[in-house]
């Protein structure tokens, strides 16, 4: 029963950070609600909250690789993780185009990380 109620706080964590509230996640993960439910799956999503919170990207990459398990092995989870990363690629790119009327496609890439093939 622990290991469900651990997947759903995963999900609770989840969907508060799809909803723009890592801060709301970040304070359930330090309460002493979340004390029974730590391991991999908690800190997997402290890490995404944060990255969530900062708008990095790197950051984001980086929980895309160290925690490849938590966040790729459910399939709700890996969707809509790399539609939170889209979205912050979009963000960025928005971030940066925003003031100029002609942009280099190229060089925005380079700015944000993006391979051009």
């Amino acid at each position: 029963l622990i290991e469900e109620a651990g997947h759903v706080f995963k999900f609770m964590l989840f969907s508060k950070i799809m909803g723009r509230q890592s801060e709301d996640a970040l304070a359930l993960i330090n309460s002493a609600l979340a004390l029974k439910y730590q391991g991999p799956n908690t800190t997997a999503m402290k890490a995404v909250a944060q990255a969530n919170k900062n708008q990095s990207l790197a950051d984001f990459s980086k929980c895309a690789e160290r925690y490849q398990k938590e966040m790729y092995s459910d399939l709700l989870i890996r969707r809509h993780f790399e539609d939170l990363m889209n979205n912050l690629i979009e963000d960025n790119l928005n971030k940066i185009i925003l003031p100029y009327s002609e942009v280099q496609i190229d060089f925005i890439a380079d700015k944000i990380g993006l391979p051009i093939d």
